[in-house]
């Protein structure tokens, strides 16, 4: 009796130490980076509540918060993240330089908008040339956006590039918009729209007038997508449950949401039920051909791909 209990013992010491190694050895990392805003919403929610563990084991999620897509993009050429979070601009510039990555799926829609703070400015047609208008980047999505509507309303994506300045970060630019301290027009997305109007500003342009551009895309490193096809289908299964748990509006998802973007949860309700704010991973949502043509006219890419080199295919 004595010998069975003292193997039934060994036996389940081995069974203990198997699993431990096993876990170390199995457990794997996926590195990801996005904006630390409503773009990366599904994102937090799949974090939170660890939703990749309902379509594996063993797999952590690392993830590395950036405003930057900028730097996304260069963590991604660099190797230091294996998924990013990015907006079509930066996007288009990195495949343009051949950075092997490509389109997982769109995700997230953030509405963007022309705004001032001239009630005179009813149009572009009425800026002048003392009036300023602030842009993150000459190459950034909201410049593009700016390019498509001067091009709209104006007939040349480049007629207003005497007024254009730079003012990296948006909320400056909101600042300086509602102050009246030098700028007359920026760029903006939803969470700001609507403080710029009730500080008094007025939408001249918004995507609407051109069409929904300003889906984010996840992109995947093409080596990991080919060495861990099964992190590549659980990391995107559980993607799309967050989005799911999103567009269900679950309470759960949606508090994480407003804690970590810092948002009242009924004005986010409010802005997913405006449709400002949007989460899919249908591709019929990807529309990325306003944002090629306009890149190309800008010479921000040099030459346009087809979509089957920027998207992978179906596992």
């Amino acid at each position: 009796m004595k010998k069975f209990i003292a193997m039934l013992f060994i036996t389940f010491i081995v069974i203990c130490l198997f699993a431990g190694c096993n876990k170390n050895i199995e457990e794997r990392v996926i590195r990801f980076s996005g904006p630390n805003n409503l773009h990366s919403a599904a994102f937090f929610v799949m974090e939170e509540l660890n939703l990749i563990a309902n379509h594996i084991e063993n797999v952590k999620i690392i993830s590395i918060s950036s405003d930057s897509g900028s730097a996304i993009n260069e963590a991604l050429i660099g190797g230091q993240i294996d998924v990013g979070l990015l907006g079509q601009s930066h996007f288009l510039i990195g495949m343009d330089k051949n950075v092997p990555y490509r389109i997982a799926t769109p995700v997230s829609y953030n509405k963007i908008a022309l705004v001032t703070n001239n009630p005179n400015i009813r149009s572009l047609n009425d800026i002048g040339p003392d009036d300023r208008i602030a842009v993150s980047s000459l190459t950034s999505g909201g410049a593009m956006f700016l390019y498509m509507a001067c091009e709209q309303q104006l007939g040349d994506w480049n007629a207003l590039k005497e007024q254009l300045v730079i003012i990296v970060n948006q909320e400056d630019a909101l600042l300086a918009l509602i102050n009246k301290a030098g700028i007359t027009l920026t760029t903006i997305d939803a969470t700001s729209i609507s403080i710029a109007t009730q500080s008094g500003g007025y939408v001249v342009f918004e995507d609407s007038d051109v069409s929904d551009i300003r889906f984010m895309l996840c992109v995947f490193n093409e080596s990991f997508y080919e060495q861990y096809p099964d992190l590549y289908k659980a990391f995107l299964a559980a993607l799309e449950e967050a989005v799911q748990l999103i567009n269900s509006r679950d309470d759960r998802a949606l508090e994480i949401i407003s804690k970590a973007v810092n948002l009242d949860k009924d004005l986010l309700i409010e802005y997913l039920d405006l449709g400002w704010i949007k989460y899919s991973m249908s591709m019929d949502d990807l529309n990325l051909e306003p944002f090629i043509d306009i890149s190309l006219k800008t010479g921000v890419i040099s030459s346009r791909k087809p979509l089957e080199e920027m998207i992978f295919g179906q596992r």
